[in-house]
């Protein structure tokens, strides 16, 4: 599930140190779906389940868990929720 990666997108990141349910995700490239180019090098920050700030760079909020997706493309809010009923 790449660890809490299936978010939506809201705005504002309080800084400081992070607390144990902080997250980062260093995405390689970022679609966030609202029809704007692709950004690279992103940084996306989580707390709480719930994604708090996009930053250009890869930051580190002291104390956060660090998911590198750095060699990826990120698309936050997508979730595959296919399945395959008949499969033979």
């Amino acid at each position: 599930m790449k660890r809490r990666l299936l978010a939506g997108i809201a705005l504002a990141f309080l800084s400081g140190a992070a607390s144990a349910s902080d997250l980062v995700i260093h995405a390689g490239r970022l679609i966030d779906g609202t029809g704007a180019e692709p950004r690279s090098r992103i940084s996306i920050l989580v707390h709480d389940d719930r994604i708090t700030a996009i930053q250009p760079g890869y930051v580190t909020p002291t104390g956060a868990e660090v998911v590198d997706l750095s060699d990826a493309t990120v698309l936050p809010g997508l979730i595959d929720c296919h399945v395959h009923i008949l499969s033979a």
